[in-house]
């Protein structure tokens, strides 16, 4: 992951690849980078995760002023209504919840925060920043999600963390892998998808975009690919059919939310804002032709 890279610096929608890069490539000890260790959330026995918690934990408290902090992530974007609790010091999830859903994600929302938040020592009061997918999704669930997560902040006073939806598909993939082109991908109907891919090394082959399956097919090359995300059965069928060799990693309907945790704890908030990341503009359109001209 080249340090400053312009490309990588928009996959990760405001994460700072220094948090990572500037990192020694591994860690004299085990052999692993610390902070792609904290991005992935491996599975390591009790002294790795005690030794490499306390190195991420540092470049952590050292950025927040000497906290270890405890990151609320919210989704709200997709297919699920999400939420977690991520302590940066111990690198671990602390409470989480997910709820499967199209609809109906501002009256489940509050309730889930209520649960989620309630099941950690301090409550909100333990928050050190809040994280939200900004998009691509859905526009009511976006703004659920994003109007929660502000209202937090606010309350709480701590800063609000905007998360690309196809970041937050694209983490678990580039914490595990370096060999294939990584590529996101939701469905978007109507033969489009959302798509974002990177190659190894993380140099952006296509940035966050709307487009027809076969073009995202054209785009990608030669591959091989490994996919993630709603859309990538489709995508992933459509490039065997061009003689691509493409693995579905994961279809799940919403990225996971610890995943999403994890980018905000290591965000720069000054880049990454929660905003509202739109790729389509929409459906429904004012009625130019029933317009009463101004007088």
């Amino acid at each position: 992951m080249p340090e400053g890279d312009p490309d990588l610096r928009r996959l990760w929608h405001g994460v700072d690849p220094g948090s990572i890069a500037s990192d020694p490539k591994v860690d004299s000890t085990f052999g692993v980078n610390p902070m792609l260790w904290f991005l992935s959330g491996a599975s390591f026995d009790a002294e790795k995760r005690t030794h490499f918690s306390a190195r991420c934990a540092k470049r952590l408290k050292q950025r927040d002023g000497g906290s270890i902090v405890h990151v609320l992530a919210i989704d709200t974007a997709l297919g699920a209504c999400s939420a977690c609790v991520l302590d940066t010091g111990q690198g671990a999830v602390l409470a989480r919840e997910t709820l499967l859903m199209d609809r109906g994600h501002a009256e489940a929302l509050l309730p889930l925060l209520d649960r989620v938040v309630s099941g950690v020592e301090g409550g909100f009061g333990s928050l050190g920043r809040v994280a939200v997918t900004v998009g691509p999704g859905s526009y009511t669930g976006l703004r659920v999600g994003i109007s929660a997560a502000r209202a937090i902040g606010l309350a709480v006073g701590i800063p609000v963390i905007g998360v690309a939806t196809l970041s937050a598909l694209l983490a678990p993939l580039m914490a595990t892998e370096t060999r294939r082109v990584l590529v996101a991908a939701i469905d978007a109907k109507h033969g489009q998808i959302y798509v974002q891919a990177v190659a190894p090394g993380g140099r952006t082959i296509i940035p966050p975009a709307l487009m027809p399956l076969r073009d995202a097919t054209r785009l990608l090359g030669s591959g091989p690919l490994v996919l993630a995300g709603s859309g990538a059965p489709a995508l992933a069928a459509d490039a065997w059919a061009q003689g691509i060799e493409s693995l579905v990693a994961d279809s799940a309907s919403a990225p996971d939310i610890a995943f999403v945790a994890r980018l905000g704890a290591i965000a720069d908030p000054a880049q990454a804002l929660p905003k509202p990341l739109y790729l389509r503009s929409p459906d429904a359109k004012p009625q130019d032709g029933a317009r009463i001209p101004r007088r």
